[in-house]
């Protein structure tokens, strides 16, 4: 199983959450261009469009297997890291907001 997604609760602030994350393969990566691609497309074509961000969290351990530089190239910044006193992980957030095309768009 692929990619889910989740809104943060009552749709407060537009972000919704990807998760559920498999590991990298390039096949992987064209999946997740494609569900980027979708909501930037709703965004800009729908005036009531609530989704604003898409967040994914990854941990230290994650990111080794080319997800970093994947969502480099889609247009994800990381916004922040921390380490989980639960899991002891390292934890990243990124972050790709809609109104911030990367460069040479998406």
């Amino acid at each position: 199983m692929a990619f889910q997604i989740k809104a943060h609760g009552g749709w407060c602030c537009g972000m919704i959450h990807v998760h559920n994350i498999p590991v990298y393969h390039p096949t992987q990566e064209a999946a997740l261009l494609a569900l980027c691609q979708s909501y930037v497309q709703n965004f800009t074509t729908s005036p009531r469009q609530r989704a604003v961000a898409l967040e994914m969290i990854f941990t230290d351990t994650q990111l080794q297997g080319g997800w970093l530089e994947a969502l480099d190239r889609i247009g994800f910044r990381r916004t922040v890291r921390w380490r989980n006193p639960n899991s002891r992980n390292y934890c990243n957030q990124f972050i790709l907001a809609f109104d911030e095309p990367p460069e040479g768009g998406y």
